[in-house]
């Protein structure tokens, strides 16, 4: 029986959470274009970086984190032992001691992928059926981007060597993360590899 999440990772908080958090990062998005807007008809120089920072934090704090499944064992770690684990991973987690810092929670999604066409959909015309003009059509959109593989667990070592990169550019992640030894059929969970 596979016991690893590999699709539909992210737990539904309900129907009135998701559509109140979609709606509140809905809402700092909307904040963001305004504000680009508003900065670009000025002409004066400006930059994003706080802006950005903020984006990020609405996303994966209200978003991914809240869903994230929760662990009923208390452990110096704070991954979810269901999502796929790499090999090196999961010895590491076998052996035991003190594993606080030593794993990444790594996005198969980049967050700023997952942000950048969020906004570019909600700058398309309405009638646009990619248009996302509302937080249900935001709700919609971060549901059906998060049914895939969205995070793998991963040593912060094998974490450190991976570049930046668009997942867009990608057209599958796991060839992406073949390159570096981190082989999809060798990422199980914990609890698939009988470790929990």
């Amino acid at each position: 029986m596979n016991n690893t999440l590999f699709d539909n990772q992210l737990q539904s908080l309900g129907e009135e959470r998701n559509l109140a958090d979609a709606q509140y990062i809905f809402d700092v998005f909307q904040a963001h274009i305004r504000y680009k807007n508003t900065m670009n008809a000025t002409n004066e120089p400006y930059s994003l970086a706080t802006v950005n920072v903020v984006d990020r934090n609405a996303l994966q704090k209200m978003w991914e984190e809240a869903r994230l499944p929760k662990r009923k064992a208390c452990h110096s770690h704070n991954k979810p032992f269901d999502f796929p684990w790499s090999k090196h991973a999961r010895a590491l987690y076998a052996e035991g001691g003190n594993l606080a810092r030593k794993f990444h929670l790594e996005h198969t999604l980049e967050l700023i992928t997952i942000k950048n066409e969020a906004l570019r959909r909600m700058q398309l015309p309405q009638e646009d059926p990619a248009s996302i003009t509302d937080g249900a059509a935001l709700l919609d959109y971060l549901e059906q981007i998060h049914q895939g593989t969205a995070f793998i667990v991963l040593t912060a070592e094998e974490h450190s060597r991976l570049p930046k990169r668009d997942i867009l550019q990608n057209e599958d992640v796991w060839t992406f993360y073949a390159q570096y030894g981190i082989l999809k059929e060798e990422c199980i969970s914990l609890r698939e590899a009988g470790l929990v």
